[in-house]
């Protein structure tokens, strides 16, 4: 790492960074508004931030380049899941051998640099979400990638995060962060993502057993018979119109709800319940009476087919035995006309036998009929207990995949004690709004649920509660990515009258959402979930990895609140075009001091001097003045 003890490398510079020669240049017109030094701010250092590691490149040259660029902390990525493909692409942790893992984390050691690892940006989400629903296959395969990379920084790092991607499974964005969204109106959501979202977002339910998930809106049409009760009987009638068939009524969701809550009020099954989970309660009920009644009316049935069957057989056995005790020439008195072709005569017999074999059919059908109606109708029974609101499976899911990950970090951290700084944890990524696990909310419930998750399993295997929780809490903690939590700015609603009348201009708006971002990134700190940053920058609307402090994202502001906290694990994040410069436009920006006798050296006064290209000097001295090596911040040579 470079040490600066003395200041002669801003010695040419025209001085902009003082507020009394600024306003001299403006006055004298000939002021130009370049990047200016904070002064210190952070007490941070590359100590403490550090940036990220290109994937899909040799993981030992890349390493020593980025050291070579003065960085003290890194993190390795990988793109890849399964097997790395052809020449290095989608590369795994798994392509590195015992040697070249051993080379990698030497080098961290000898150039004192510390390595954390993300695990492939291949896949996320830990619930095993698939198109057809939760599957414990989907969540095994995510669990093998992570504990590829736990193996991976086990042997080739010093310890530390394994950051990977949890985005669980798509939900209204209008959801994300509400208490109650069946008593929460449109206008008083806090995000929102299009119009009429209240209307038509999909309000999803998943299956606790199979995982398969289904999804109702506000704006859906449901149908219910007319129902009327007899007070003298008690009973309810479904009311018919003239021609004797059954009245139904269409209803929109909320007269539907309003029905299925007034009817089955007395249930315990509603009680408590959401909204969707009542309303598909009271759309099942109505396929179980369905069920029940054709289970009903084909088993009456076959009473009558069993009675009348067991006086076919009697009467076969009859005819059949005076059949047989009748002479030929007599035998035309046993015969009758065929009550299928009334000019033809058969004998009795024949006739009763094949009502018989045809009573027999029936019966097969009735019974399979019934027997199909009641199988449905357990069946959508079982199913009514088991479907519950998306969030309520999905996070058992997430919790018990990530539990078992933090108990192979704890067990690996264990194993390789003597070779790692600090233990392995798993860290998962706040990562894109559509996802359940981006909001502060939702993340801080996943680390909560999966530590409980880890410490039930690890008390069943003999560890004291207060050891079990301990453990958790170590393995299991959570990454904030600042330009990730600033993507939800695109969705942050302005404040509206009843009628809809925007009532803040987008100044309001934007510190209204700053506030709000802020308020995050506290609420993750009290709740002590944090362990690994990644520092990014964007405009609010996708993630492009911009340097800190060139986006709209209040990077600084929540620096200081984890600085603050005692946080010293940051990673600021390569973009499209700023591989070589984040880490050191990064520290910049933030204010942070470089290593040197002088305090009030900073990283933003090297990169905004001269030598960063951005402060052109008034004059040139000594060996630069005739040469062309030496360049103004317009790249024109000098003469």
């Amino acid at each position: 790492m470079a040490i600066f003890n003395i200041d002669y490398f801003n010695t040419l510079d025209r001085g902009y960074y003082s507020a009394q020669t600024m306003k001299d240049a403006k006055e004298a017109g000939t002021f130009v508004d370049f990047p200016q030094d904070a002064g210190p701010g952070t007490k941070l250092t590359a100590k403490e931030i550090g940036t990220t590691m290109a994937p899909d490149t040799y993981p030992l040259q890349e390493l020593q380049a980025k050291i070579r660029t003065g960085a003290a902390r890194l993190e390795i990525g990988f793109a890849g899941a399964g097997k790395s493909g052809f020449g290095g692409r989608g590369a795994t942790p798994e392509i590195l051998g015992k040697l070249e893992r051993e080379q990698f984390r030497e080098l961290q050691k000898v150039s004192d640099v510390k390595v954390t690892t993300h695990a492939t940006f291949g896949k996320q989400g830990l619930s095993g979400l698939t198109q057809q629903g939760f599957s414990e296959d989907e969540a095994q395969k995510t669990l093998k990638e992570i504990n590829k990379a736990i193996d991976f920084a086990a042997t080739a790092t010093r310890g530390g995060a394994v950051v990977f991607h949890a985005g669980e499974w798509q939900r209204p964005i209008m959801d994300a962060g509400e208490k109650n969204p069946d008593k929460t109106s449109a206008r008083e959501r806090v995000f929102s993502e299009y119009e009429n979202e209240y209307q038509k977002a999909p309000i999803f339910l998943a299956d606790e057993r199979t995982g398969q998930i289904m999804a109702l809106n506000r704006d859906m049409k449901f149908y219910f018979p007319k129902e009327k009760r007899d007070p003298k009987t008690g009973m309810v009638y479904v009311e018919t119109a003239q021609d004797g068939t059954p009245i139904i009524e269409e209803m929109d969701y909320g007269h539907a709800l309003g029905h299925i809550k007034q009817r089955y009020k007395d249930k315990p099954e509603i009680q408590g319940k959401s909204d969707a989970e009542i309303l598909l309660y009271g759309y099942r009920e109505q396929q179980l009476k369905e069920a029940k009644g054709t289970a009903l009316r084909y088993t009456e049935n076959l009473d009558s087919f069993k009675k009348k069957l067991e006086y076919v057989q009697d009467q076969l056995k009859l005819q059949e035995k005076m059949w047989n005790n009748t002479s030929e020439e007599d035998r035309w008195k046993l015969q009758e006309k065929d009550p299928n072709i009334p000019t033809i005569y058969r004998p009795v017999k024949d006739i009763l036998a094949e009502e018989e074999k045809n009573l027999r059919h029936q019966i097969e059908g009735v019974q399979t009929t019934a027997a199909a109606a009641q199988e449905q109708y357990k069946k959508i029974e079982e199913e009514q207990k088991r479907f519950k609101p998306i969030e309520e499976v999905g996070i058992k899911r997430t919790a018990d995949t990530l539990a078992k990950a933090g108990i192979k970090a704890m067990i690996t951290s264990d194993q390789y004690k003597k070779d790692l700084t600090e233990p392995i944890f798993i860290a998962p990524e706040n990562v894109f709004p559509e996802f359940y696990g981006s909001h502060a909310d939702e993340m801080i419930r996943i680390i909560q649920d999966s530590r409980k998750t880890m410490a039930d399993k690890l008390k069943r295997q003999g560890y004291s509660a207060e050891d079990a929780k301990k453990k958790a809490e170590t393995h299991i903690r959570a990454t904030l990515d600042t330009g990730h939590l600033n993507n939800w700015r695109q969705h942050f609603q302005a404040k509206t009258d009843e009628n809809g009348k925007v009532l803040e201009n987008p100044e309001q708006v934007d510190k209204r959402f700053k506030k709000w971002y802020l308020e995050q990134v506290q609420k993750m700190v009290d709740k002590k979930v944090l362990g690994h940053i990644h520092l990014t920058d964007n405009w609010g609307y996708d993630d492009e990895h911009i340097t800190p402090g060139q986006g709209n994202t209040p990077t600084k502001e929540a620096v200081k609140i984890l600085e603050e906290a005692g946080f010293k694990d940051f990673i600021a994040e390569v973009g499209s075009f700023n591989s070589n410069t984040v880490l050191q436009d990064t520290l910049a920006e933030l204010g942070s001091p470089v290593y040197a006798l002088d305090k009030r050296m900073t990283f933003g006064k090297l990169r905004h001097g001269h030598f960063g290209y951005n402060a052109p000097p008034n004059y040139i001295v000594g060996g630069y003045a005739p040469s062309n090596d030496f360049r103004l911040w317009s790249e024109v040579p000098l003469e």
